[in-house]
């Protein structure tokens, strides 16, 4: 539905773009200090994590992909990659094989990524992803509901009708 509706595509891809339009700017939250002082660790960690996100891409990419999969799917995911605790790299996940754990409370305990097939299910913790999850009207707060699903009709629609009526067409049924 995303990608055969343009005027659906074309809202997400500019939500997107204006999210990440600005960047991302790191600064410490604290009263300057005279001289030669050192940068936090946690922000000089933070600035290093956003300089490299990942083999193949960019932090404006990664997060322009990461918000744009939330709006389609309901939920979107960054995997944190740590090397000794720290955070090293982030990596998108694949929204159709996310898989939000919960207890019998319904309340998040981990994720897995279903792969199916001849790979392994991979299992995550809390701390080891980044949620973004759309608000979710029907209450819950496991997968939320994306636009693209609170317009399949409209969109089944507008895909489908233009070839349904000329087929009819060619059937000899009148307008």
């Amino acid at each position: 539905a995303y990608l055969g509706c343009p005027w659906a595509s074309a809202c997400i891809d500019q939500i997107a773009a204006s999210v990440t339009a600005g960047g991302i700017e790191l600064f410490q939250d604290a009263p300057e200090t005279s001289g030669d002082a050192q940068e936090p660790a946690i922000l000089a960690t933070t600035r290093a994590l956003l300089g490299f996100t990942s083999p193949s891409t960019n932090m404006t990419s990664l997060l322009r992909s990461w918000v744009t999969a939330s709006p389609i799917f309901g939920i979107s995911a960054l995997e944190v990659v740590k090397l000794d605790g720290t955070p090293a790299a982030l990596y998108l996940m694949n929204s159709q094989t996310l898989r939000v754990n919960v207890d019998e409370h319904g309340d998040t305990t981990g994720y897995s990524q279903v792969l199916g097939g001849q790979h392994a299910d991979i299992d995550f913790t809390l701390d080891e992803i980044i949620i973004l999850r759309e608000e979710d009207p029907r209450g819950g707060n496991t997968y939320g509901l994306g636009l693209i699903e609170k317009l399949i009709d409209p969109i089944t629609r507008w895909i489908y009708y233009p070839g349904l009526e000329q087929h009819s067409l060619r059937a000899g049924v009148p307008h």
